[in-house]
């Protein structure tokens, strides 16, 4: 597996398998009787473990993301309020980075149990724009020109096509919805429903 969410989980599983090895070998090493040795350490974990249950919890959904893995190392998800995308899945917590480089920590407790969008767990996303126009305007074909407008616009996909749609009535305007379908990474999404725009203005 070469998936950087696969590597990561192994990565942390080994260091901590290794971390435990090491213990156990300094303990046999200093005389002491391991199998003692992990009999004191369950009794103190369990006493750790009503002490540290938070941590405990990021921990073991640390664990969980990292096995059923609802999103990968480079998608971009939205948590909360929290939006950016995912630079590491760590046993503690989800290291995000927001579209403004701020660097985001969410506990991974929080993450595992909140309802989570993957704007990029598909490769293409719809998005749309709305256009106005008078109400002494032919519909008919304001409706054909935006639809050629956006179809022509960089970045909007030839399949599914774009479509047009009446969405509102202002007291002054009436609202055209402009539906295209796009690259879901959030810059090339963003740049698309751009491109739309300005053609719309100069169809």
């Amino acid at each position: 597996f070469t998936n950087v969410t696969v590597e990561s989980l192994v990565e942390q599983f080994t260091y901590y398998a290794i971390l435990a090895l090491g213990f156990f070998v300094a303990v046999d090493a200093l005389g002491f009787d391991p199998a003692t040795a992990a009999a004191g350490l369950g009794l103190t974990g369990l006493v750790l473990g009503f002490a540290l249950k938070d941590v405990l919890s990021n921990f073991v959904s640390g664990l969980l993301l990292l096995a059923l893995r609802p999103f990968e190392i480079g998608d971009q998800i939205v948590v909360h309020d929290l939006e950016g995308s995912v630079e590491r899945i760590e046993l503690r917590a989800t290291r995000l980075r927001a579209y403004d480089g701020r660097v985001m920590l969410v506990p991974n407790a929080e993450v595992f149990t909140s309802r989570i969008v993957n704007n990029t767990a598909d490769p293409i996303r719809r998005g749309k724009v709305t256009a106005w126009v008078g109400y002494g305007t032919d519909l008919a074909n304001a409706v054909a020109v935006a639809r050629e407008a956006a179809t022509g616009a960089d970045g909007v996909l030839p399949q599914p096509a774009p479509t047009v749609r009446i969405a509102d009535l202002g007291q002054a305007d009436v609202g055209l919805e402009v539906t295209f379908w796009t690259d879901s990474i959030r810059s090339d999404y963003k740049n698309t429903a751009s491109a739309v725009r300005a053609a719309l203005v100069r169809g």
